[in-house]
C-alpha cells in the first residue's frame, strides 16, 4: 500500500479517498516535511533553474557552443555606398539589403565562428569590399553588431557579464562613435529604465522564459538580451558604422574580453565587492579589458575617466539589490526534493496526491519532469 503523506491542517486525497490531514499516516520521508504544505508550491521552487541552467536549454536553442568557456561570434556590418557598387559574394557571408539605411545601403551578416578566426573572417570580406572606389559613409544611420553565443551561460552568468560591460559602456562610447549617445538604435543603460524594470520582474517571478527582457519590442538596446530568445547570443550594437578591419576586431575583442572577465565571479555581488575592494575606478578598465584599455583611456583626461567608471557603477546598484546574497541553495535544495518525490511517485512509494486548502482551489498532482525547461508555471504570462 502506498504511503499517504501527512500535512498539517490540510486535505490529501489520493486516487481513491480523501482523509483529513491529522489522522494520515507518517510516511517515515523527512524530505517531504518542508517540501509539502497546504500551499500551492511557490514560483521560485519551480522557475530557479531557469536563472541557473544553460539559457541554450531554458530557450531550447543548440549552437556550436558546448562550454561556457567557448567563444563563438557572428558580426553585422551595415553600412551605405552613396553610389552605385558590385558587391561581393563572400563565403561565410551573406549579403542582404538593409531598408534603415539609405543611398545603396547594405549589410554583411556572417555565419557564427570561432573568436580565433576573426580576423580571418573580417578579411575575407573586407579586404575586397574595401577596395571598391567609392567610400562609405559612416553616418549615424551604420553600425557593426556583434552577437556572442551565450548558449552555455546561466542567466546569472550572463547578467554579470551585462553588468560588467554597463559599468564600462560611458566608457567605450567614445571609441564606438559619439553619434550612438542616445542614439535610439542603441539605447544604453543610461538611455533607458526598461532594462531595470524586466530585471525586476525576473527576480519577482525566477521566471526568465516569457519575460519582456527577451521580448523584440526592446531589440534596440545597446546591449540586446530579444537576441537570447532568438539566437542564444547577447547582441552588442553599440559600434557605430565602419569598414576598418582593425576597430572591428579591437571591438570584437573588447567584448570577449569582458566575458572572460565576467567569468571569474559567480554573480554580480562578487563583481561588485572586486570593484570596491579589489580595485579602484581608475585601474578597473585595465584590470577588465587589460592592453585593450589603452585604446578607450585616449577619449579620457584620467579624472574624467575615473567619474565615468564610477557613474557606471552606479547604474548598476539597482541590479545589485535585485537579491540580498545571489545565494540560491534553499531553492536548489528544495527542488531538488521535488525530483526526488516525482521519483518516489513514479516508483509508486507514494500515492499520487492533490493538495487543497481550504479557501482555494485544488493544486495539480505531480511534476511533468525536473528538467528546467518543463519546471515552469502554467499559468506564466509575459512580464
Amino acid at each position: 500500500m502506498p504511503n499517504i503523506i501527512n500535512l498539517s491542517s490540510s486535505v490529501v486525497q489520493s486516487t481513491s479517498q480523501t482523509v483529513p490531514s491529522e489522522i494520515l499516516i507518517d510516511t517515515g520521508s523527512s524530505l517531504l516535511d518542508a517540501l509539502l504544505s497546504k500551499k500551492k508550491l511557490t514560483t521560485t521552487s519551480k522557475n530557479i533553474l531557469q536563472l541557473l541552467d544553460p539559457i541554450g536549454k531554458i530557450f531550447n536553442i543548440s549552437s556550436g557552443a558546448r562550454r561556457e568557456t567557448d567563444e563563438i561570434i557572428g558580426v553585422e556590418i551595415e553600412n551605405e555606398f552613396k553610389d552605385a557598387v558590385v558587391f561581393p559574394e563572400v563565403a561565410g557571408w551573406r549579403w542582404a539589403e538593409d531598408h534603415s539605411l539609405r543611398y545603396y545601403g547594405f549589410e554583411y551578416v556572417s555565419e557564427p565562428f570561432d573568436a580565433k578566426k576573426t580576423e580571418e573572417y573580417l578579411s575575407t570580406l573586407l579586404d575586397p569590399l574595401t577596395k571598391v572606389k567609392v567610400s562609405p559613409t559612416n553616418s549615424i544611420r551604420t553600425s557593426i553588431h556583434v552577437h556572442n553565443d551565450c548558449t552555455q551561460l546561466s542567466f546569472i552568468q550572463i547578467l554579470t557579464y551585462a553588468c560588467t560591460y554597463w559599468i564600462l559602456e560611458e566608457y567605450l562610447t567614445p571609441f564606438c562613435g559619439m553619434q550612438r549617445k542616445g542614439n535610439l538604435f542603441c539605447l544604453r543603460l543610461s538611455d533607458s529604465s526598461f532594462i531595470h524594470s524586466c530585471l525586476t520582474n525576473v527576480f519577482k517571478t525566477y521566471n526568465v522564459r516569457t519575460n519582456s527582457l527577451f521580448s523584440s519590442d526592446y531589440r534596440y538596446a545597446a546591449l540586446n538580451f530579444a537576441s537570447i530568445k532568438k539566437f542564444g547570443t547577447l547582441e552588442f550594437r553599440l559600434m557605430g558604422g565602419t569598414l576598418d578591419k582593425e576597430l572591428i576586431k579591437i571591438w570584437i575583442d573588447t567584448i570577449l574580453a569582458i566575458r572572460r572577465f565576467s567569468l571569474k565571479f559567480k554573480n554580480p555581488l562578487e563583481l561588485a565587492d572586486f570593484f570596491l575592494n579589489k580595485t579602484t575606478a581608475d585601474k578597473f578598465p585595465y584590470e577588465v579589458l587589460g592592453d585593450l584599455a589603452k585604446q578607450y583611456s585616449l577619449y579620457w583626461d584620467a579624472a574624467t575617466r575615473v567619474s565615468v567608471i564610477r557613474d557606471g557603477f552606479e547604474l548598476i546598484e539597482p541590479v545589485l539589490a535585485l537579491h540580498d546574497s545571489f545565494d540560491f541553495s534553499k531553492e536548489l535544495e528544495e527542488t531538488k526534493k521535488i525530483k526526488e518525490v516525482k521519483h518516489s511517485w513514479e516508483a509508486g512509494m507514494i500515492a499520487p496526491i492533490q493538495f487543497t486548502n481550504n479557501s482555494e482551489d485544488p493544486i495539480e498532482t505531480g511534476y511533468s519532469s525536473y528538467d528546467s525547461s518543463e519546471l515552469v508555471d502554467e499559468q506564466e504570462e509575459d512580464v
